[in-house]
């Protein structure tokens, strides 16, 4: 079947031509303001090929701007490579835009929130992958200005965001900016200047949204068609006077995403460190032991394993410790086999600066492991 129409020049079993690589293809996946096929090259290999429908000369100069601006993003941070779709090639073919992009095998954060009974505590994973995102977004200067949960792609064990036609990136002087109903910021709504905190908006309700299995704060107003209204007039009830397992520092943070003023909102790694407060609470109660780096790469896929695995901890690079309580109060024990140099034993661990084999914790104290400096806490910080 062949679509016609601004929105549609290809069909299925048709051969999209770059300079580079000839596509077929194999399927219409989705029709609207853009078009995505799912694609082949010449080598058999699938790819997204997503077609824009805007043909004006500046648009399609801003876009490849975009493109450029990315793809040198992709290779200068590891972290934003590891959870930023990429984007193979860009080029006009009859007239219209393309896009070849990797294929991202997974399904996107709404249905997969919706289609899965999901524990409390994959919800704040989720939450805080998100956070994590946004926050590289940010760093890297790009304000993605539509967020949503089906821009997130879940795989089976991360998370990817896509779709960067509408972004704002201050440095290169690039406003390219839209929202989605039921995902605009105060600042959407107004026609004011979209900043990051205007993320920081969007991601607040994703986040509200995750940790709630599923119930959107101003699900009432889109019901009713008032979403735009009511986000200037009407702030949703705190996730503590929703539930009292919800610790109130971390609803608090939450809840400061939907303020109308820009500078009270959080920011993204703000929001993070805050959702790093669930752990303590889901896996020890009211006996609360909290060991975070300030490392933000490190603490994502480090740290967090002594949530995963209790009391213990393994990290990649060898040394290993445990934490233990006893009559009240926390010992740090060293696991590891120690290495002999020169007749002395050498552990790579230290506690204050000091190699250990058993000793006491108190708030305040530094593991050191290498260059990671984590530090001990009781209670949330």
């Amino acid at each position: 079947m062949e679509y016609k129409g601004i929105s549609s020049i290809v069909k299925e079993g048709e051969v999209i031509k770059s300079d580079r690589h000839t596509y077929t293809v194999k399927e219409i996946l989705n029709m609207g303001l853009t078009n995505t096929y799912l694609a082949e090259n010449e080598y058999s290999k699938e790819v997204i090929i997503k077609q824009f429908r805007h043909r004006g000369r500046k648009f399609i100069e801003k876009q490849r701007e975009i493109y450029k601006f990315l793809k040198n993003i992709h290779k200068k941070d590891r972290d934003f490579s590891y959870y930023i779709e990429y984007v193979y090639e860009q080029f006009v073919f009859k007239g219209y835009l393309f896009e070849i992009k990797k294929k991202i095998y997974g399904e996107n954060l709404e249905d997969y929130l919706y289609e899965n009974a999901l524990t409390f505590k994959e919800r704040v994973d989720i939450a805080r992958e998100i956070s994590k995102i946004i926050f590289i977004l940010h760093k890297n200067g790009l304000i993605h200005t539509d967020l949503k949960l089906e821009q997130f792609i879940k795989q089976k064990n991360i998370i990817k965001l896509i779709d960067f036609s509408n972004v704002i990136i201050p440095v290169k002087k690039i406003v390219m900016p839209a929202g989605t109903p039921g995902w605009k910021s105060p600042e959407h709504v107004k026609k004011e200047i979209i900043t990051k905190k205007s993320d920081i908006f969007t991601l607040g309700l994703m986040v509200y949204t995750v940790l709630t299995g599923g119930y959107h704060p101003f699900y009432t107003s889109i019901e009713n068609g008032t979403y735009e209204r009511d986000i200037l007039n009407i702030t949703p009830p705190s996730l503590s006077s929703m539930s009292s397992k919800i610790p109130a520092e971390i609803s608090d943070t939450l809840q400061r995403c939907f303020s109308l003023n820009q500078n009270d909102r959080p920011d993204a790694i703000e929001l993070y460190r805050a959702l790093n407060g669930f752990y303590p609470h889901l896996l020890y109660g009211d006996n609360k032991v909290f060991i975070y780096t300030p490392h933000f790469r490190f603490d994502s896929k480090n740290a967090l394993r002594l949530f995963h695995n209790r009391l213990y901890a393994s990290f990649v690079y060898s040394p290993h410790f445990s934490i233990h309580k006893k009559d009240g109060k926390y010992f740090i024990k060293h696991e590891e086999i120690p290495r002999e140099e020169n007749g002395k034993k050498y552990f790579r661990a230290k506690l204050n600066n000091r190699h250990f084999d058993y000793k006491e914790l108190k708030d305040g104290d530094e593991i050191r492991i290498g260059k990671l400096a984590f530090m001990f806490k009781r209670g949330l910080l």
